[in-house]
């Protein structure tokens, strides 16, 4: 893990991201990792950069937790998930995800739908199985059918923030994408056994590698 530069000036700024030592040539794939989150740093300070406080404001917030990350790497493949929050001063932070899959040792994004066969066809079966699990969830539950729709289910976008980990495929939405606010972000674990049908022979192969270097917290 790396310190996370400073946002600046106004802001409440900690963390770290995420770097994976032991790859033969893992610097393309470090490159990519540390751009994740240094990308998402400075389009935030494009849209509230660092100012000097008054007296009645308090602090915004930058924070990207990678110790709390989801991370699978192995010489195939590195996955992450990470949990972040950004908030204006005087503002209610708001809870999101920054996810990468990536190639080794190129270090070329894998976007969710290289993971699928059929995406068309395993888009309906994913739905099923994400919307069972968020009404099971003890926060969002029933919260998930009051809520106006946040997500076009047959299409990749409720599965662009994504990690696979030992044994399961890992989803994540931010606050207010599928819950109430308290809830923040959600976190959504599937076992690999319930959507291993829906992928290609080469995410099956990189399913079959792990454990090699895995990280899953419990939230």
């Amino acid at each position: 893990m790396v310190p996370l530069p400073p946002y600046g000036d106004g802001f409440s700024s900690g963390g770290e991201y995420v770097q994976v030592a032991g790859l033969a040539d893992g610097r393309r794939v470090n490159d990519a990792l540390r751009q994740l989150v240094l990308e998402d740093m400075a389009l935030a300070q494009q849209s509230a950069p660092p100012k000097a406080l008054r007296p009645d404001e308090y602090p915004g917030e930058y924070v990207i937790r990678g110790a709390a990350a989801d991370l699978a790497a192995t010489s195939s493949f590195v996955s992450v998930m990470i949990p972040a929050s950004f908030g204006l001063p005087n503002g209610n932070p708001q809870a999101y995800w920054l996810a990468l899959t990536v190639r080794v040792p190129s270090g070329e994004p894998v976007r969710f739908t290289d993971l699928l066969a059929d995406p068309t066809a395993a888009f309906t079966t994913l739905a099923q199985v994400v919307k069972r699990r968020l009404r099971a969830d003890p926060c969002v539950g029933e919260d998930f059918d009051r809520l106006p729709p946040h997500a076009e289910w047959d299409t990749a976008e409720p599965y662009r923030d994504f990690a696979l980990i030992d044994g399961a495929l890992v989803l994540g939405y931010g606050k207010y994408q599928v819950g109430a606010g308290a809830c923040g972000s959600v976190r959504v674990v599937i076992p690999w056994s319930e959507v291993s049908q829906l992928m290609t022979k080469e995410t099956l192969g990189w399913m079959a590698s792990l454990p090699q270097n895995t990280q899953s917290p419990s939230r």
